[in-house]
């Protein structure tokens, strides 16, 4: 299975909220 690079970039954003909502 390959994983488009927009999903990759969806996830990293998606974490990125994560970490700034746990700040």
């Amino acid at each position: 299975v390959t994983y488009p690079l927009d999903v990759l970039r969806l996830r990293l954003a998606v974490d990125a909220s994560h970490k700034t909502m746990a700040q």
